[in-house]
């Protein structure tokens, strides 16, 4: 979650896990350090954490294939994309999946612009598609983007433009598009 220690993870079981690493309170007296991790600060004084195992607090389940990426742009809202080829948002407090739009071919990675609020999701099938999440039926993908040699990887929008993405390939290339366009800058 954007400024908090709250985070969501993919899985190949088909799951989202939400973990929270709110820290724990530090322990001042050495004697009570057994199994824990110390820290110093920036004045030298030695702080110690408890070392524990920690599980999520929430498992969200809805996908029939891996989940291979998830973002969680707003506290509210997270997305996940799935081999199942489907995209899904969820609410963050109850865990419920709220809405699904489902696509042609396997999501390998996915990523939110707060600024434009689109989706940009990779793909095996070598293309990049623009999502937007207010739209319904078919209007909800706004823009395929064509350039790669190879399965999509990664993509990110630029956080001083809302119209700039940049994308990875196994084509062993970094493509930088301007959304208005369909042909790549570099």
């Amino acid at each position: 979650m954007p400024g908090g220690d709250k985070f969501c993870s993919a899985s190949w079981d088909k799951t989202i896990a939400l973990w929270d690493f709110s820290p724990s309170q530090p322990i001042e007296d050495e004697s009570e350090t057994q199994g824990r991790k110390k820290r110093k600060t920036n004045n030298n004084t030695k702080i110690t954490f408890p070392c524990t195992e920690i599980q999520p607090v929430s498992i969200l389940t809805g996908h029939t294939q891996n989940v291979t990426s998830v973002c969680w742009p707003h506290p509210s809202a997270i997305y996940s994309g799935s081999w199942d080829s489907s995209i899904k948002q969820w609410d963050a407090a109850t865990g419920y999946d709220i809405k699904t739009w489902n696509g042609s071919k396997a999501i390998s990675c996915l990523r939110f612009s707060t600024e434009a609020n689109l989706l940009a999701s990779g793909h095996h099938d070598k293309v990049i598609r623009i999502w937007d999440p207010r739209q319904e039926g078919k209007e909800v993908i706004k823009l395929q983007l064509k350039s790669h040699k190879a399965w999509v990887t990664s993509v990110s929008w630029c956080p001083s433009s809302y119209f700039l993405l940049a994308s990875a390939s196994h084509d062993g290339t970094v493509k930088l598009w301007d959304i208005r366009s369909e042909v790549p800058l570099y």
